[in-house]
């Protein structure tokens, strides 16, 4: 622990020595905010508020250095938000920002940055940990994924949901199905108490031998089982299911009814509204959901969001010059996936065409000023759609 809080003060010092008064305060949250923090397995969670224009290359030379020498115990770089990004960012993930305000420590910095929270339907909670134990599923049959990196973040998932809920360390050797099955029993507790459960019995004939099936769907490369009790899943054998589909499926997925439903209103309901889920068989107990609109473009701006504070900071920061060219390329396909959602909710009348107004440096441009315009586009998507959200559109009759 004492090696994370040096990371923390190193990082906020390099970078207040670098801009100055463009720093604005930084947030220790998850389990080192919160004291179950576990040395080589937990992640270093902060947060870092700059002043709106604050360039991201100043930001990157401050920080290089520190992740050469605290990668390992950091994990993941911190990430890196204007204080407009900010405020934006905890619009969009209100459960984030009632913990940052619950349990968040701020660090070096006099104002007061995170604003008052709202209350929040307990199915919003619900939802993302169902989510959460949805993506974590597909460490049950990992020798289906196939992406780089699929078997060791599913895992790290599972082991980071059990991990807050023991508030204690995980066994490297503990078995992956009892994690998830740990996990699982977490969320049935917490759905219990929400009532109105949709319920059916299980149809015959299913394509599967997976006990109490009740439906299945496809999402993209992913087989998505419905199951009436994940408690009756233990001992199942995965390994031979996963023989089954070799081939046919890039991982596979495992739910209940209640879970899928929540997941869809709450958590994920751009998917459900975009038609990712294609039911395959059985019963739909995603019939007649009506998710909401503003939360449907509020998974949109999460997407920009999400990439512009987090996920392109600590891709920018810890890549070397040489790695610049793979970095732009693969921020720019992300950049193509916001303009193609754009395109897929405008036709469904949810939103309005839209494209940033400025346009992307051509290749001969220095890669520095490739990555800003990638930022600025980010940025520009998220501000779109929480506008979008704010404004309350409405589908088109």
């Amino acid at each position: 622990m004492k090696e994370a809080y040096e990371a923390i003060k190193s990082s906020v010092l390099a970078l207040y020595e670098k801009i100055g008064f463009q720093y604005r305060a930084s947030f220790v949250y998850g389990s080192l905010a919160q004291g179950f923090y576990q040395p080589s397995q937990s992640d270093v969670n902060l947060l870092i508020v700059v002043e709106d224009g604050t360039s991201i290359h100043q930001v990157r030379e401050a920080l290089q250095p520190i992740w050469t020498q605290y990668g390992p115990v950091l994990q993941h770089m911190p990430g890196i938000a204007t204080k407009s990004a900010f405020d934006r960012h905890m619009t969009l993930f209100p459960l984030l920002a009632r913990h940052v305000d619950k349990y968040g420590k701020q660090v070096r910095g006099s104002r007061r940055t995170l604003g008052r929270t709202a209350s929040l339907d307990r199915g919003h909670y619900v939802g993302r940990v169902a989510a959460q134990a949805l993506t974590a599923s597909l460490a049950l049959a990992p020798s289906l994924l196939v992406r780089e990196g699929d078997v060791a973040s599913t895992e790290q998932l599972l082991r980071h949901m059990v991990r807050k809920l023991r508030r204690t360390a995980v066994g490297q050797g503990e078995n992956t199905a009892d994690l998830f099955f740990e996990a699982q029993a977490h969320v049935q507790s917490e759905l219990a108490d929400l009532g109105d459960h949709w319920s059916a019995d299980p149809p015959a004939n299913p394509p599967y031998p997976i006990p109490n099936l009740l439906a299945v769907y496809e999402k993209l490369d992913y087989l998505v089982l419905i199951v009436e009790d994940i408690a009756a899943l233990r001992g199942y054998d995965w390994a031979a299911l996963a023989s089954q589909l070799q081939g046919r499926y890039s991982g596979v997925q495992v739910a209940t009814a209640d879970q899928i439903r929540l997941i869809a209103t709450f958590e994920n309901p751009l998917e459900y509204v975009l038609r990712t889920y294609r039911h395959n068989w059985g019963h739909d107990p995603l019939a007649n959901l009506t998710p909401s609109i503003e939360l449907a473009l509020r998974d949109a701006a999460r997407f920009a969001s999400q990439i512009e504070i987090f996920d392109m900071p600590h891709a920018y920061i810890t890549a070397s010059e040489e790695q610049f060219g793979k970095l732009v390329h693969d921020f720019q396909n992300k950049l193509l996936n916001s303009r193609l959602q754009n395109e897929l909710l405008a036709r469904l009348g949810l939103t309005t065409s839209q494209q940033p107004p400025m346009p992307l440096p051509d290749r001969t441009a220095p890669a520095p000023e490739r990555i800003e315009a990638i930022f600025a586009h980010l940025a520009w998507w998220s501000e779109f759609y929480t506008n979008q959200m704010r404004q309350g559109v409405q589908v088109n009759d």
